[in-house]
């Protein structure tokens, strides 16, 4: 486990219209953590891996994370270094109807077991300055799929021994 890591169980409301999902409350264990700065959706076809991802200094962020649809291994990877879960990894398969919340200094990774759709809340605009990542084949999991689809800048990612020693 990472310490202040959730995940909650969305409950779908389905009527003869469609449906309905509440992705976030902040009566959920009186958790409020957000003022919202920015809001992306990210679409990823089966095998594609995306991470490890985190945003550092100034742009440290709150994140809410909702799978809309799909099915995804998801990977966190605890970089806070007062934290009791430091260097710890964590990973779940998720799905649609699943939200989490991270607190700032935990990067967050995922490989699509199917086409998938995933929504982010952050509490900061995203700056590439701060933008960083760790390489997700430097972390001792064992992935479901080959690393088939990821992107470059993904790929050159550093190795998280080499990340930690640089923060």
């Amino acid at each position: 486990m990472i310490s202040d890591v959730i995940y909650h169980d969305l409950n779908e409301i389905i009527d003869t219209r469609g449906s309905f999902i509440k992705i976030f409350s902040k009566n959920w264990n009186g958790l409020n953590p957000l003022e919202l700065e920015e809001s992306f959706v990210t679409r990823s076809i089966k095998g594609t891996t995306r991470g490890m991802h985190i945003q550092v200094g100034p742009t440290a962020n709150w994140k809410i994370i909702s799978v809309i649809e799909g099915r995804v291994f998801d990977v966190l990877v605890d970089i806070r270094k007062n934290s009791e879960s430091y260097l710890h990894t964590m990973q779940k398969y998720i799905s649609s109807g699943t939200t989490i919340i991270l607190p700032p200094g935990i990067a967050h990774g995922f490989q699509a077991i199917e086409n998938s759709t995933l929504i982010y809340f952050s509490s900061k605009a995203h700056d590439p300055k701060y933008d960083l990542g760790i390489n997700v084949k430097s972390l001792v999991i064992d992935w479901p799929l080959d690393f088939n689809i990821q992107s470059d800048r993904d790929r050159d990612f550093p190795d998280l021994k080499d990340f930690v020693s640089e923060l």
